[in-house]
């Protein structure tokens, strides 16, 4: 509401109204609940961060909030992954969409103890060459912090391999890692599309690759990590119920599982509301969200030497809590690496 105010911003026609919007007004068009109706009218409340999201200084000023909100939820490090494309509708390049976050970026990491790397996304329904160019926009700013590419938006007619070029783009570049949103609105095929085709590292939900029980030891074999969004999941109606949430299916599995948030902002949630919400309605024990917290790191996609010293960190923190609620650590961490 202040960035489309302070800037005039030009919106699109449907938000031209938004600089008039009192807070709870704004909060009834952007945020989500569990009367979203699927996955595509959940994507569209993004319409309104996005439109201001639209020059340097307000890019700058997000990626450092953003940082900073992190940082104050206790997160010591954070993927944040976004389409570069959607924030050059009124004249920014590319390269200067990313120089501003990562210029954010750098001064929350001046200021807290966070660190923070960047995911760049390309979404399926874009042409090729539009999915290429970020491909290859990520490679060309992993001198500033990032990371890895993913394919967002959208499964319905767009399986990964829908943009073969941009795949091997990323192969290409084996310090670019690969994650894949897949297995969200999508089936098990387009999980395992990307798994098998793409040699994703990471899959974005996963939620449906339990519909083919010979994918999930694949998956496991290949050390392939799941992003799993448990509030999103329910919004987007993945699933119905936390009931019908299959954590603790693929943790029994042996996949490295990961909580996210998919977004803060839309979803209107922190990743502390997500862990509480998979431990008191899917019962993940404190030992179980240890075991999870610590597979994040473990599948961190940041430079080895900072991702093992961020793990070191974080067990020595878990350990406290543990130990505290009278969990021995060594049946956490030592049974992980069995």
């Amino acid at each position: 509401m202040e960035l489309s105010k302070t800037r005039n911003a030009e919106l699109p026609a449907n938000l031209a109204e938004l600089p008039n919007l009192n807070l709870d007004e704004l909060k009834m068009r952007m945020f989500v609940d569990e009367n979203t109706n699927n996955l595509d009218e959940y994507l569209a409340r993004f319409d309104i961060p996005i439109a201001v999201m639209q020059d340097a200084e307000a890019l700058e000023r997000i990626a450092f909030e953003l940082a900073e909100d992190c940082h104050i939820d206790g997160v010591t490090y954070a993927e944040i992954r976004f389409a570069p494309k959607f924030h050059t509708a009124r004249g920014l390049t590319l390269d200067d969409v990313m120089l501003a976050v990562w210029a954010g970026a750098r001064r929350a990491m001046t200021q807290f103890p966070i660190v923070v790397r960047f995911i760049v996304c390309g979404m399926r329904f874009m042409p090729a060459d539009e999915v290429d160019e970020m491909a290859r926009l990520a490679i060309r700013h992993m001198e500033h912090g990032v990371v890895a590419f993913d394919m967002a938006g959208s499964e319905h007619g767009f399986i990964s391999q829908t943009h073969p070029s941009s795949i091997e783009i990323v192969h290409n570049h084996p310090e670019l890692r690969l994650t894949l949103h897949s297995g969200e609105a999508a089936g098990a095929d387009s999980v395992r599309d990307s798994i098998v085709e793409c040699k994703a590292e990471r899959i974005g939900h996963g939620i449906r690759m339990r519909e083919d029980p010979e994918l999930v030891p694949v998956a496991v074999n290949r050390r392939v990590a799941l992003e799993m969004c448990p509030t999103s999941n329910i919004q987007t109606k993945c699933v119905k119920t936390m009931s019908d949430w299959p954590i603790r299916q693929y943790l029994d599995a042996g996949l490295p599982t990961v909580i996210c948030t998919d977004n803060r902002t839309v979803s209107n949630i922190t990743l502390t509301h997500e862990y509480m919400l998979v431990h008191e309605q899917c019962g993940l024990t404190l030992a179980d969200l240890a075991r999870v917290a610590d597979y994040g790191f473990e599948v961190a996609f940041i430079e080895e030497g900072e991702r093992k010293r961020l793990r070191q960190q974080a067990r020595e923190a878990a350990s406290k809590i543990l130990e505290a609620n009278g969990v021995d650590p060594a049946t956490v961490y030592m049974a992980k690496e069995q």
